[in-house]
């Protein structure tokens, strides 16, 4: 199970993702979020991240209001990131997104 900042914000995602299973986060949403559709990415779709992991990340998307971070936790190597509208982001260690995916 993982911990998350804001733990009242991310439902089953501490469930769906466990620190000790040495897969993937997406490959762990296939498996144990299926019945969601499993990690569907919005990569290359026009989502840009902004902000800075002492300030709090937010997520930008075209002629859209910022999406804010609700909460995040420490993955593997990575940091995973819950943003408004159910938006889970993979952020990699130089703060780059790597990957994002709609989880609600």
């Amino acid at each position: 199970m993982t911990y998350w900042t804001n733990p009242q914000c991310v439902g089953y995602l501490p469930q769906i993702f466990l620190e000790d299973d040495p897969r993937t986060a997406q490959e762990q949403a296939n498996t144990n979020y299926a019945h969601g559709g499993g990690w569907v990415s919005f990569m290359n779709r026009g989502f840009q991240l902004a902000g800075s992991a002492d300030k709090g990340f937010y997520l930008t998307y075209p002629n859209d209001p910022q999406m804010p971070e609700l909460s995040r936790t420490t993955f593997h190597n990575q940091l995973l990131v819950m943003f408004m509208h159910s938006w889970v982001g993979i952020i990699e260690a130089d703060g780059t997104l790597s990957d994002i995916a709609r989880m609600n």
